[in-house]
């Protein structure tokens, strides 16, 4: 969609955007936010709120022309519209609300990620807002997310999931943010006051520029009406079904700087990995047919068994794109639904923070991921995801939500973030949190691994 002003915008706006518009519908005070858009769409005689109990969002059922839509509604005002574990309750009834009635959703999003206070319940309150959503678009469920200030972190990996993302040339979408990503690299890679380099690592036009399900609109109210009358009349996409996880993944590997590495055989025990690990390994793979490795992933089929496969994520200094998408790759390797069961082994404290992470839209990578793990489960795959080391992040959410199960070792971890992250953001972890107990007690994973 090419930018216009709100002048050109205003003469062009379809009918059904038009009588969405209300009255008063001049220039918006600034900043251009998700409430000031919604309370431009509904005008209290069209809209009626939808009750989700308690938390910080807010849903609205409203139409289009003859499409019934559901709004829902973040505020960075309230708590940098982080999604606490009241948040991901809200989320749940309303997905559920608009599978149940055949609703369009609309996701109005300005939000700093899941709440990091709230530590290992926040992971699991990732993982069960993300499933919820993951199986609203593997079902068809009509999703658009409009984003306004800023998507980070988890809220950004659900935005992604939705079929199309509308942005404006302010906004930011990332899984990292920029005081992260300077936190990680140093200030002389990448200086998180300069916003010159903030937008056009992050920015709205950058994303635009890689990503053909962002659609670029200007910050206000005519242009993002415009972008979602545009969306409501196109047809329903493609369903998410191999082709398109494939293709998916062609997109997106073509975006890295260098082609994934093919797989090598790597003999064991290797003195590439941990020792938790290497001890791991040798108890799980005790009877293999050989095991190889790209990227930060290993592969291995058991001997004894042709329908079971072993992969390995191990990344003790985080997961980087490049590992996900190899990933990815081994999780889609033909002939993948001749598995009935993979088991998916991980030491990754959480996911990289680099430029070089963020500049293939990282949020996208890792939303494919998920996808793709919730489409084999549903296949009939089985898909048990075993923490041995450390997980966290964003890549402990995309790898738990799908999964069929989640475990994790007596000595095993879950970080909401990496400690230097978390201080970063001068927030302080419980030391209790991620615990093997404290993640059983809060849903975090579902049972201890044993052998």
């Amino acid at each position: 969609m090419t930018p216009t002003t709100p002048a050109e915008s205003s003469q062009a706006l379809p009918p059904d955007s038009a009588a969405l518009m209300s009255p008063a519908s001049a220039p918006l005070a600034s900043p251009f936010t998700a409430p000031l858009f919604r309370d431009a769409v509904c005008p209290r005689a069209a809209s009626t709120p939808l009750a989700l109990g308690p938390g910080n969002l807010q849903a609205t059922l409203t139409s289009a022309g003859d499409k019934r839509l559901l709004l829902m509604c973040f505020d960075y005002g309230l708590q940098q519209g982080s999604i606490g574990m009241a948040e991901a309750d809200q989320l749940q009834t309303a997905v559920r609300h608009a599978r149940e009635h055949g609703l369009y959703m609309v996701w109005l999003i300005e939000s700093s990620g899941i709440r990091v206070t709230d530590g290992t319940a926040g992971i699991a309150s990732l993982r069960r807002v993300l499933r919820d959503v993951q199986d609203a678009r593997l079902d068809g469920l009509r999703l658009l997310a409009m984003v306004f200030k800023s998507a980070f972190g988890g809220a950004s990996i659900l935005t992604s999931v939705c079929e199309r993302r509308v942005l404006n040339a302010g906004t930011l979408l990332s899984m990292s943010g920029p005081k992260l990503i300077e936190q990680s690299v140093g200030a002389g890679r990448f200086d998180a006051t300069d916003k010159t380099a903030v937008s056009a690592l992050l920015g709205g036009a950058a994303r635009a520029a890689r990503s053909a399900d962002i659609v670029l609109a200007d910050a206000c109210l005519p242009s993002y009406l415009s972008a979602l009358d545009a969306w409501l009349a196109d047809a329903a996409p493609a369903p998410v079904d191999v082709a398109w996880l494939q293709h998916q993944l062609s997109v997106l590997t073509r975006r890295l700087p260098q082609p994934l590495q093919t797989p090598q055989a790597l003999p064991l025990p290797s003195p590439l990995l941990p020792s938790h690990a290497q001890a791991l390994l040798e108890r799980v793979l005790s009877a293999h047919s050989g095991v190889h490795a790209s990227e930060g992933v290993l592969i291995a089929q058991m001997a004894h068994d042709a329908h079971t496969r072993v992969l390995a994520l191990m990344t003790p200094e985080g997961c980087t794109a490049r590992d996900t998408l190899s990933l990815t790759r081994e999780l889609l390797r033909p002939p993948a639904s001749a598995f009935s069961r993979t088991v998916l082994l991980v030491d990754a404290p959480g996911h990289a923070a680099t430029p070089e992470d963020e500049a293939v839209v990282f949020s996208e990578v890792l939303a494919l991921l998920s996808l793709v793990i919730r489409w084999l489960h549903r296949q009939g795959q089985r898909v048990d995801v075993v923490v041995s080391g450390s997980g966290g992040g964003g890549i402990q959410a995309a790898l738990a939500a799908g999964a069929s199960s989640v475990s994790m070792g007596p000595q095993a971890r879950l970080y909401v973030l990496p400690k230097a992250a978390m201080q970063a953001l001068n927030k302080a972890e419980d030391e209790n949190a991620g615990t093997l107990a404290t993640a059983l007690a809060t849903g975090a994973i579902d049972h201890a691994f044993t052998d």
